[in-house]
């Protein structure tokens, strides 16, 4: 026996207990037969309800600035928390730096090394400052 049905009304047939041989589909002026073994009828109302939610998904509109906006919003805590990690990691550093160049100014007498290490030193504890003044501007930045 051959039916002619719509995809929802399917779901009610198999449902009530009738087998499906074959179905018939008509699309785009296109001509497709598909033959079904009574297994298969089984899955058909949870493919319906999948095909569904795809084809809602296909035609609803994706607000990408809502979406990124929603993950942005997931990720800022972490990087707040990130930011104030390494502010707090490049100020001990800093810190370290300045004792190490006092230390050194105040103990190294002999010239050569001495000049050698404070340069060495200097350069250290600048980029630390500069890397500290990078970060910190990010921050605000984000924040801001």
């Amino acid at each position: 026996m051959e039916l002619e049905v719509e995809m929802g009304i399917l779901d009610d047939i198999i449902t009530y207990g009738n087998r499906v041989l074959k179905v018939t589909i008509l699309e785009a002026g296109r001509l497709s037969i598909i033959p079904i073994e009574e297994k298969e009828t089984t899955y058909l109302p949870a493919l319906r309800r999948l095909q569904n939610e795809w084809q809602q998904h296909l035609t609803d509109p994706i607000k990408l600035d809502i979406l990124y906006g929603q993950r942005l919003l997931a990720l800022k805590p972490r990087r707040i928390r990130r930011h104030h990690i390494c502010i707090a990691h490049l100020e001990e550093r800093i810190d370290q730096a300045e004792r190490r160049f006092q230390h050194v100014s105040a103990t190294i007498l002999r010239e050569p090394h001495r000049s050698r290490m404070l340069y060495q030193l200097e350069a250290t504890l600048k980029r630390h400052q500069q890397t500290l003044l990078t970060e910190q501007a990010s921050l605000r930045r984000f924040l801001g």
